[in-house]
């Protein structure tokens, strides 16, 4: 029997790895709990295969599901990946895979006692236009590294309408990306809350200072690295963007795969082929969820002081209110509508009743 690819998660996310995967011909069994009847008239249009059920139990056989791709709501992830271990099936994980160093500690643990490969979704470890900038900048002594991830509100990316994840606090949600573009062992130092409800966070490792900006609120998506204030640059907000290195520009080239085509032939091929070693194991990203988890705590400390002590502009109340309560409130089972000006201002009302304890 032809084994299959089980997608769970029918969002937008969902299916871009829905199409990725047909195009490198693999079966894929797509779990869609809500909007079935939608994602099958999307298969149709776009000429794609899959199997598709609203019955998630049936992604979880191991007779006939080769490997478990999860992309559902983050709050999800960790139960969702541990069902997969448990049934002894290979799982691929959108970041993040978990949200406390706890949660990432027994997945490892279980991942090692069933003997299956357990891996976090950080495509950009598999940029090959990243690969090439930073053997270009290996000699360079990357004193300072600021690296700049933002996101407008709403924009169209992978040709679908993309909308921040509201329902994941920011940290969780791009911190991880910033952390693996260079996949270092980073100490965290501090975070500032800004006006605008962006985040500066400071890290360090042995021999780099590293600032990282997050938004996701922008003017424009920016994704963009800069190595001692302009000694080297890598700005891939277009992928895959151009380097500019000791004043002289590069035009980045995609290489044989884009980044996530990239993550999921690696991931596949490691599943048949237990000789090949991956760079996005649980194991090997654990740091990504120390650091946000730390940050995540950090955050919340600014957030409560700047509301409980009047520190806030009104628009930056707005802002820490929306950012802190729904991912929280996502996470105890109530999902919040608020993209609509209308919806903001209706979740904003309540918010000022709610407890932070």
């Amino acid at each position: 029997m032809n084994k299959k690819i089980a997608v769970i998660g029918g969002g937008r996310w969902g299916r871009v790895l829905v199409n990725v995967l047909n195009s490198l011909n693999q079966a894929v069994l797509w779990v869609t709990k809500h909007g079935k009847k939608q994602n099958s008239q999307w298969l149709k249009y776009n000429h794609l295969n899959a199997e598709i059920t609203d019955i998630e139990h049936n992604a979880f056989d191991s007779k006939k599901i080769k490997a478990i791709i999860i992309s559902t709501s983050s709050h999800t992830h960790f139960n969702l990946t541990k069902k997969a271990l448990k049934n002894c099936i290979p799982v691929l994980s959108e970041k993040p895979y978990a949200f406390t160093m706890q949660q990432a500690e027994e997945l490892i643990r279980l991942s090692l006692k069933k003997n299956t490969l357990a891996a976090v979704n950080l495509e950009f470890m598999y940029a090959d236009y990243l690969t090439t900038f930073k053997q270009k900048i290996k000699t360079i002594e990357k004193k300072n590294i600021s690296i700049t991830w933002h996101d407008p509100f709403k924009e169209e990316h992978y040709g679908e309408i993309k909308y921040g994840d509201i329902y994941t606090p920011l940290v969780h949600d791009s911190l991880p990306h910033c952390w693996s573009l260079f996949a270092n062992n980073l100490h965290f130092e501090s975070l500032e809350y800004q006006k605008d409800s962006s985040l500066l966070i400071s890290m360090i490792n042995h021999s780099s200072k590293f600032k990282i900006s997050l938004n996701r609120r922008g003017n424009r998506r920016i994704r963009h690295i800069n190595i001692n204030q302009g000694e080297a640059e890598l700005d891939f907000s277009l992928e895959p963007g151009f380097s500019t290195i000791h004043g002289k520009k590069y035009k980045n080239e995609w290489g044989e795969q884009h980044p996530l085509a990239a993550a999921l032939i690696h991931f596949l091929s490691a599943i048949s082929n237990p000789n090949i070693v991956l760079v996005n194991t649980l194991e090997n990203c654990k740091n990504a969820v120390k650091l946000s988890q730390i940050a995540y705590d950090e955050f919340y400390i600014k957030v409560k002081e700047g509301i409980m002590q009047n520190k806030f502009t009104p628009k930056q109340q707005e802002y820490a209110l929306y950012d802190y309560f729904i991912p929280k409130l996502m996470s105890q089972g109530t999902k919040i509508y608020a993209y609509s000006e209308q919806e903001i201002a209706d979740f904003l009302n309540k918010a000022q009743y709610l407890n932070f304890d």
